[in-house]
């Protein structure tokens, strides 16, 4: 039995391996998409702490239209932050 190669092949189901592979899939193409952790997702996480909970990674990303464009394809709804959840640190370094 012969299979058929994918159109691409992604390493990692990070956040880009993951948005990589969907873009491909909504335009057609075949994918096959490898991880070597036993779950998706790369360095986005949540870790509790005795300090409370503490994001791994990036936990928010700015609206924009390719986002609504995207979610729209997907059938999904944008969240928007709680007013209570607006603020954000930010570490600025200077070299």
């Amino acid at each position: 039995m012969r299979t058929q190669s994918p159109d691409y092949i992604v390493i990692g189901a990070g956040f880009t391996g993951l948005l990589y592979s969907t873009l491909a899939v909504l335009e057609g193409r075949s994918v096959f998409l490898y991880e070597k952790q036993n779950r998706s997702g790369g360095l986005v996480g949540s870790i509790q702490t005795p300090f409370g909970l503490v994001e791994t990674a990036a936990n928010g990303i700015l609206n924009s239209y390719q986002l609504e464009e995207l979610a729209s394809a997907l059938g999904l709804n944008i969240l928007t932050t709680e007013k209570n959840q607006k603020k954000i640190y930010l570490e600025k370094r200077i070299s």
